[in-house]
């Protein structure tokens, strides 16, 4: 049901404080990236940890804007036309914000999944030259072996 006492200041004090938590959250997911590419395990740990309390702090808001999303806004009382349409801009704002978050998210994973890909070509380079060096190994001791027991003078030797 509906909160009848909302009102559109109270919207608007909302909304500027969801704007305010979505740019500390963009700052962060900047932040990410960089600490992503650049290999800083702990700082990454650390920044994802206040990244999980703002993100926290954005559900907390969108419950609290929920009454409003039930408001008819055109029967939601302003103190003034102009908080109205701050209101518009701030949530405007926000929805750009959100979508800029989205795509450095987007970013960030592509990011990482040509890393994964590089590490993982790495690998199969890395143990294509130790099964090359393993055969080839195996087959310096497998002459040395021949070459030690005199067979290599005398092949008829091995029917003996």
């Amino acid at each position: 049901m509906p909160n009848q006492f909302a009102t559109g200041d109270q919207l608007l004090e909302l909304c500027a404080n969801r704007l305010m938590v979505l740019k500390s959250l963009r700052d962060l997911t900047i932040e990410q990236f960089d600490r992503v590419q650049s290999g800083d395990t702990e700082g990454l740990l650390t920044m994802l940890s206040h990244k999980q309390n703002l993100l926290d702090e954005v559900q907390r808001i969108q419950m609290e804007l929920r009454p409003f999303q039930e408001q008819d806004p055109e029967t939601r009382s302003w103190s003034s036309p102009e908080k109205r349409a701050e209101c518009r801009f701030v949530v405007e704002q926000g929805q750009k914000i959100l979508q800029e978050l989205v795509s450095l998210e987007g970013s960030s994973i592509d990011w990482l999944s040509l890393q994964r890909d590089s590490v993982a070509n790495e690998l199969k380079l890395h143990h294509s030259a130790t099964a090359v060096r393993s055969a080839y190994d195996s087959h310096e001791r497998f002459e040395a072996e021949i070459y030690s027991s005199g067979l290599e003078s005398n092949p008829l030797s091995l029917e003996g």
